[in-house]
């Protein structure tokens, strides 16, 4: 079976365009996908064999696209040729999407050349280069983990057939139990955690049984509040809504150790708790698993 594949970019303007293996961008030629290099620094010693390692990183992503554009008249190629150059403004940042075989990757980039315009052509054929950097060379698998995953929610106390009597209950919130998250990705990784409070709350936290390492928000809050914490890299932060949905900075209300937690390699085991109010929250998290190529 042959392999489908499409990428998509968009950039900050939110302007994007499609190009795979359908008209009127065909990419032909694809680089920088796969694993990329990682710079090792050692030290020699005097009197020793060998060398001391000093630290290694890996180096920044260079993806490079080779593709033909076509049309079906001359003003339709013209049209073509100035989307490609608006859309990939140097000026601009954007990110990447890559489908093979109905799994979807994402990268954030930086045009370094774009689009080279300066190939072989006839008059309703071009072919053009495009070049990107990605300083973060990791790409976020977005095909399982695009959804929230509840860590506490509602259970159902009932079942048909049934009776309706005095005190009964429908559902009831299960909350503080320890749940289980596969992060089947190739490096740890940060998440969005989003707990609704049902009852008054004091001192909510996100705490990971393996590490002890947990993100707090201090003080008391009331029901109807929203927290949430993110803490994917380069995106870190941490707020409060309240009832009439205004959105407060919880920066200086985090709980005093606090840190943003990531999911290591493998199971994870996280828990919600608070000093009042635990049995009372719902809380939701949702992460993308970063792969070092695809």
């Amino acid at each position: 079976m042959a392999t489908i594949y499409s990428f998509r970019y968009r950039n900050t303007e939110g302007l994007e365009v499609s190009m795979g293996t359908e008209k009127p961008f065909l990419i032909t030629g694809r680089e920088g996908l796969g694993a990329v290099d990682n710079n090792i620094t050692t030290q020699n010693q005097y009197g020793l064999d060998g060398a001391s390692l000093v630290s290694q990183q890996l180096v920044v992503r260079e993806i490079k696209l080779t593709g033909e554009m076509v049309g079906t008249s001359l003003a339709e190629m013209q049209e073509n040729r100035q989307t490609l150059i608006s859309i990939f403004n140097p000026q601009l940042a954007g990110t990447l999407y890559y489908t093979v075989n109905e799994n979807t990757y994402m990268i954030d980039v930086l045009v370094e050349v774009g689009p080279d315009l300066d190939k072989s052509s006839t008059m309703l054929s071009q072919e053009f280069t495009l070049q990107f950097k990605a300083l973060q060379p990791y790409w976020s698998d977005l095909t399982r983990y695009d959804q929230l995953i509840p860590l506490s929610g509602l259970r159902k106390l009932w079942q048909f057939p049934f009776t309706i009597g005095s005190g009964m209950k429908f559902s009831e919130i299960v909350s503080g139990q320890i749940q289980t998250i596969e992060n089947d990705g190739d490096v740890p990784v940060g998440a969005e955690f989003t707990m609704v409070l049902n009852s008054a709350a004091k001192n909510v936290r996100v705490l990971s049984i393996d590490t002890q390492e947990f993100f707090g928000f201090s003080g008391s809050y009331e029901a109807g509040t929203t927290l949430y914490v993110n803490t994917k890299q380069g995106q870190k932060k941490a707020t409060f809504t309240t009832l009439d949905g205004t959105v407060n900075n919880a920066m200086p209300r985090r709980m005093a150790d606090s840190t943003f937690i990531e999911l290591k390699k493998g199971m994870n085991y996280l828990q919600i708790l608070a000093d009042e109010g635990q049995d009372r929250i719902v809380t939701k998290m949702s992460f993308n698993p970063l792969v070092l190529g695809v």
